[in-house]
């Protein structure tokens, strides 16, 4: 069986292990797909997004492969990563094995899903800033709502968010 896979390019230094940056983009898309069918949720993958700009084009294309392979296809305009995370989201949250639980949690916000699929989130935002500013819409209702004390659902159309 013939293998499609890039060879690594050569160390300058052949007694160190090639970095990230040295493999390829292909291996990378790969890793991020099955980390995704490992974590059955792409909120881990959006997370390795926040750990560096080197991450982006593997999880944007991961996550696509990830869709494919669960026969759905992610929309081509989503806003930017944040919005393909988000589309992915919500198409992970329609898939059977996750219908009704919590697909997110930190220490001040979470986010569940019903049985339906859809979204709902509760929590608060905190200071995101070193100058103490809040980040608006951190619960994706939108700007000006820093507080939710009950399970309150989302207002959200695949891949766009208020």
């Amino acid at each position: 069986m013939a293998s499609s896979c890039t060879p690594l390019p050569a160390a300058a230094d052949s007694s160190s292990p090639p970095s990230l940056p040295d493999l390829p983009l292909e291996l990378l898309v790969r890793i991020v797909s099955m980390h995704c069918l490992v974590a059955h949720s792409p909120v881990d993958i959006a997370r390795t997004v926040a750990v560096s700009r080197l991450f982006h084009e593997p999880v944007a294309e991961g996550l696509r492969l990830r869709a494919q392979e669960c026969g759905y296809e992610l929309p081509a305009a989503a806003a930017g990563l944040g919005g393909l995370c988000f589309a992915a989201m919500q198409l992970e949250a329609r898939l059977p094995q996750h219908r009704g639980g919590m697909l997110a949690a930190s220490a001040y916000h979470s986010i569940f899903i019903d049985a339906e699929g859809r979204l709902s989130t509760c929590g608060k935002s905190v200071p995101y800033a070193t100058d103490g500013t809040l980040c608006d819409s951190l619960l994706g209702h939108g700007a000006g709502v820093t507080r939710l004390k009950t399970l309150t659902r989302l207002p959200v159309n695949l891949g766009r968010h208020a």
